[in-house]
């Protein structure tokens, strides 16, 4: 049941609404971590490989920053969640590069099309050497991840590709108001705006 409630969306299952679920089906007599011990093994007995760090991990780490720049952090961080489960339409968005630095790029897109200034995308980068210290030019990593996940947007956005057909669900997820209907935004303008940003020094 705890495994079934973190796959569900953050809005269906909050963690406080999770933690007093579970507390409620085991009638108060397990603790969380006795829970969570149970449910790390469950998987490892099935050979999922548990405790590896997921983009949605390195975007929550990602997301402090906006706190403290005092930028709409929520949306931003919904419009991101959005461009990560659109990853996973393609397998070459999804696993091209390192989770970290998809994740920096699926939040420098998501403020990319909020329009937030420039220095508070080009901070995500700066916390980037911690996680992938052998990764040279992360910033170039950065944007041409952003490319692909903005072209996969518009080509998902307009079914010019063979999951676009399941686009209208993820639309969907996120065009109600608790997810500040990101959905509903503009591919071809993020995109737009990205290559009138990049130099072409930045192309080459």
């Amino acid at each position: 049941v705890c495994t079934e409630m973190k796959l569900a969306s953050e809005s269906d299952y909050p963690r406080s609404h999770r933690e007093r679920l579970l507390a409620h089906l085991s009638h108060g007599r397990l603790s969380m971590e006795a829970i969570l011990k149970a449910e790390c093994d469950m998987l490892r007995g099935l050979d999922f490989v548990v405790g590896i760090p997921t983009p949605v991990t390195f975007l929550r780490e990602f997301a402090m920053r906006l706190d403290e720049a005092e930028v709409d952090g929520d949306q931003a961080v919904q419009v991101a969640l959005f461009l990560l489960e659109l990853a996973l339409f393609e397998p070459e968005v999804q696993y091209g590069q390192p989770h970290v630095v998809l994740a920096a790029a699926a939040l420098s897109v998501a403020l990319r099309a909020l329009d937030v200034p420039t220095a508070q995308r080009e901070s995500l980068v700066e916390d980037l050497p911690i996680y992938c210290p052998d990764l040279n030019s992360l910033e170039d990593a950065v944007l041409d991840c952003e490319e692909r996940l903005l072209k996969h947007w518009v080509m998902c956005s307009n079914g010019s590709i063979t999951w676009g057909k399941f686009y209208v669900h993820l639309e969907n997820k996120f065009s109600c108001s608790a997810r500040h209907n990101v959905s509903q935004l503009c591919p071809n303008a993020s995109l737009e705006r990205f290559l009138q940003a990049r130099s072409p020094e930045d192309l080459k």
